[in-house]
């Protein structure tokens, strides 16, 4: 299954005032995925419609957590050349599941702190699921929740 893979890089921000970002991306994720609850699903094949479908089974998405001992600066920002593999920075399922399983996978995030307090928040995205465009209104969406909004300002229409 393809999937769409970004990251984003936020610098460190005394505003946050010692607020862990994982805890307040996973806060935001929860919540959006409450519009979203397709994403929390699995894909499933259908044998009447011939197809895929989304189970929404509310299994949930692959949050993984990391911490690097380097200052955002120290890598340029994560500018070219990359001094840290995009690899490291996007979420893979551990421990590590079937091929099978891991073709059922909607969403998987990853928040790796560095140790100036940015952060990098990687996303995998099932391409069957979500095209670029969809991927990023639900990622604006965490980031609105993630800020305090108190809902997302455009709730999704339809994932598929």
């Amino acid at each position: 299954m393809a999937l769409i893979e970004s990251l984003h890089v936020f610098k460190p921000d005394p505003a946050r005032d010692g607020a862990s970002p994982s805890e307040t991306i996973e806060r935001a994720l929860a919540r959006a995925l409450v519009d979203y609850y397709p994403l929390a699903g699995r894909l499933a094949v259908s044998e009447g419609a011939r197809g895929l479908h989304v189970d929404c089974s509310a299994e949930g998405v692959w949050f993984i957590e990391a911490d690097v001992w380097c200052r955002l600066e120290d890598v340029d920002y994560l500018e070219y050349p990359l001094q840290i593999p995009n690899d490291d920075l996007l979420p893979h399922p551990l421990p590590r599941p079937t091929h099978e399983e891991e073709s059922k996978l909607i969403l998987l995030v990853q928040v790796t702190t560095f140790e100036c307090g940015g952060f990098v928040v990687g996303f995998r995205f099932s391409h069957a699921v979500a095209d670029g465009l969809g991927a990023a209104k639900f990622m604006g969406a965490v980031g609105e929740l993630a800020r305090g909004a108190d809902r997302v300002s455009v709730a999704p229409t339809s994932l598929l």
